[in-house]
């Protein structure tokens, strides 16, 4: 008697487990999906405030990482403009906020022309 109760309790949770997994994975919604380069270019000017949010830039440079690897295509002034702005953040005191900053320009490649 005690061993079909086992066995029932393993199998309960046994079903229990393929049914959240199965949920996991048709509620995945990718939050990066909706991105679109006017509105990092727009946002970019964050870069430029006084005193820096490292946070709010963090996160754009994130999103700017995220965009590059997606494939996304910026003009040559667009890149320039997100080069110069990014390497005003070399000024901040946050170590991840410059570590950050050092990945994004390493992928931004602005046009010899340009700079």
């Amino acid at each position: 008697m005690a061993q079909s109760f086992k066995d029932a309790i393993k199998e309960k949770i046994a079903q229990t487990l393929k049914e959240n997994l199965k949920a996991d994975e048709s509620e995945f919604v990718n939050p990066w999906s909706n991105l679109d380069k006017a509105a990092i270019l727009q946002q970019s000017r964050c870069f430029g405030e006084t005193p820096i949010d490292s946070e709010q830039c963090l996160n754009l440079l994130t999103r700017v990482l995220y965009v590059l690897q997606q494939g996304e295509k910026f003009t040559e002034s667009e890149l320039t403009g997100l080069f110069f702005g990014v390497t005003k953040l070399f000024q901040t005191q946050s170590t991840r906020l410059r570590r950050m900053v050092y990945l994004v320009i390493k992928e931004l490649e602005p046009s010899e022309q340009e700079v």
